[in-house]
């Protein structure tokens, strides 16, 4: 199993953004991976997002699907992969 935990805090003329993320996957073969995780931001003017995120790797490209609570929306993106590099 694969961990992996990032923190962002930036500072803008608006004022202090906070974006925090886990993830962890599991390598089912050497091309397949299931991941999880969470991903929580804070915005300047106090809004927060909770998104709760899962995906797949395959062959070194990792796809998440998440789903923004506050928002109320879906996300999808590609993220770092996970793994060594061959």
């Amino acid at each position: 199993i694969y961990t992996r935990i990032n923190n962002e805090l930036t500072f803008t003329g608006d004022g202090m953004n906070y974006s925090g993320s886990a993830h962890g996957a599991h390598f089912i073969n050497d091309d397949w991976a299931l991941m999880a995780g969470a991903r929580y931001e804070i915005g300047p003017n106090g809004t927060h997002e909770f998104t709760p995120e899962a995906g797949v790797q395959f062959k070194g490209v990792p796809l998440m699907f998440g789903y923004a609570t506050e928002a109320e929306a879906i996300t999808i993106g590609i993220s770092i992969p996970f793994g060594r590099s061959r």
